[in-house]
């Protein structure tokens, strides 16, 4: 017999909790403190159901036949409101915005301060508008396709390339922890067009490279600009690692300049054998740097010699269309596997990425030996291309 509201006001606590029924699957917990609970029982695939629908009088009869109501017709259907509800509530909490966020204080801590920058720029200019307030499982691949594509058509260089990569380190650390089921660009592979690669121009002829080297040596500029000019052909880093070279990495009693794996684009330490040429210009620059942090210390606001330093002073030596700093590299290993070494050894060198990453963190010191008789020989070489006494790639 349906419940009233006399009956339940008339319903006295007593030693022990009892129960009232009402309408089906609906009933009247009377405790035995005297407070009254409604109550929804039921069995959905052979399994007891069991939810609080609130307390009376604050939930009156009707209200509470109508949850019941609801309760009957979502289970009728297949959903558990429970469940349901729990759900919504882990997606509002596991938006991509939220797992980026989380993603980039765990693994960008470790990399450069504007290389993190620039990374969530990217992500909150281009990427978040449009899915960071999606949950991960609901995230699409045409979501994605839907970010990138314009920005490939719009021509805005490698941007889609990144941004792609980004959201799939998203995805994997969030399949890590447990807020994603997989990485779903790995769906989008090929999607985008092959983008043009821009080679950094290089001089190849021996002859042009001697004239070349005698113009740096006389730069009219900056002593230590002139400096990181004659030395980025004898290192042939990366253009960031010589302007962020540290007094306190170069051993000169064993004539290693030793790179941090933090500084490496490749996230592994790199050795720089030091040629005899070398190791004079860096003490030479000693006496004006050495009393600082930085081989190229640059101006109150920035610590080093600014990213342009080195292409500009090509340029006002007239290189600019020939020779980048970058450059450098690609002369070392053109004129260096012309010649005959072994090409590990100058891949080692050039600190070009092991496919293997594990096998290459242990491996820095590969072809060591090797590799200090390699840069002595080009530092030679250089000096005989100077002089004129070789015009040839071969070697004199």
């Amino acid at each position: 017999m349906a419940l009233t509201d006399t009956t339940i006001k008339n319903a006295k606590s007593k030693e022990k909790d009892y129960t009232l029924a009402d309408i089906r699957h609906l009933s009247l917990l009377v405790k035995s403190s005297g407070t009254k609970l409604w109550r929804y029982r039921n069995r959905v695939n052979g399994k007891a159901v069991s939810r609080g629908l609130g307390r009376y009088p604050e939930v009156s009869i009707a209200l509470a036949r109508k949850k019941c109501a609801e309760l009957n017709e979502s289970f009728a259907q297949g959903i558990d409101p429970l469940k349901q509800h729990r759900k919504e509530k882990e997606e509002l909490s596991n938006t991509f915005e939220m797992l980026a966020k989380e993603w980039h204080l765990n693994f960008m801590k470790d990399v450069s301060e504007r290389h993190a920058y620039v990374c969530m720029s990217r992500l909150i200019r281009h990427v978040f508008p449009k899915i960071g307030n999606i949950s991960v499982r609901n995230i699409s691949t045409q979501d994605i396709l839907n970010i990138v594509k314009p920005l490939e058509f719009d021509g805005l260089s490698d941007v889609p390339k990144r941004i792609l990569q980004d959201i799939g380190r998203i995805f994997r650390y969030g399949v890590s922890i447990g807020k994603a089921d997989r990485d779903i660009t790995y769906d989008l592979k090929g999607s985008l067009a092959p983008r043009k690669t821009n080679h950094h121009p290089s001089l190849t002829n021996p002859v042009k490279i001697g004239k070349m080297l005698n113009s740096i040596d006389a730069f009219p500029g900056s002593y230590i600009v002139r400096a990181a000019l004659r030395l980025a052909p004898l290192f042939f880093v990366r253009p960031k690692e010589l302007r962020h070279a540290e007094w306190n990495e170069f051993d000169f009693d064993n004539k290693e300049w030793r790179i941090s794996a933090l500084k490496m684009k490749v996230r592994i330490q790199h050795i720089v054998p030091l040629s005899d040429q070398s190791v004079k210009i860096l003490k030479e620059l000693m006496l004006l740097t050495g009393g600082g942090k930085y081989v190229f210390p640059g101006s109150a606001k920035n610590p080093v010699i600014s990213d342009n330093t080195l292409n500009d002073a090509l340029k006002k030596l007239g290189y600019g269309g020939e020779q980048t700093a970058h450059g450098f590299r690609s002369m070392a290993s053109t004129i260096l596997n012309e010649q005959g070494w072994n090409w590990d050894a100058i891949e080692r060198q050039l600190s070009h990425q092991d496919p293997n990453g594990v096998r290459a963190a242990y491996n820095y010191a590969q072809y060591l030996d090797q590799r200090k008789e390699m840069m002595q020989h080009w530092a030679d070489y250089l000096d005989k291309l100077k002089d004129g006494t070789c015009k040839t790639i071969r070697g004199c």
